[in-house]
């Protein structure tokens, strides 16, 4: 027998199935964002094996350098520090 659009059919003999008790399926939204943050989950174990980096001693030396460093100045990093946070505007 099929079952109808929202109800799932019951084992024989489970309490559920002789009092006539449909099921519901669980709601959509909670399955999708159940699926979606397993699948992030999953996938962010996966990116972090893969983020490595493979340098010499030489350019590991310059990237720690070059992290380390004073940013460059910049006329347009310059401009946003200086504007106001819209929460700070009263």
């Amino acid at each position: 027998m099929a079952s109808s659009g929202s109800q799932l059919r019951r084992a024989p003999g489970s309490v559920a199935a002789r009092s006539g008790a449909p099921v519901s399926r669980p709601p959509l939204p909670a399955l999708r964002d159940f699926i979606l943050e397993a699948a992030c989950e999953r996938t962010q174990a996966i990116l972090v094996n893969r983020a490595r980096l493979s340098l010499d001693a030489g350019k590991f030396q310059q990237f720690l350098d070059l992290l380390n460093a004073p940013p460059r100045p910049s006329e347009g990093l310059d401009r946003r520090l200086a504007l106001k946070a819209s929460w700070d505007e009263g």
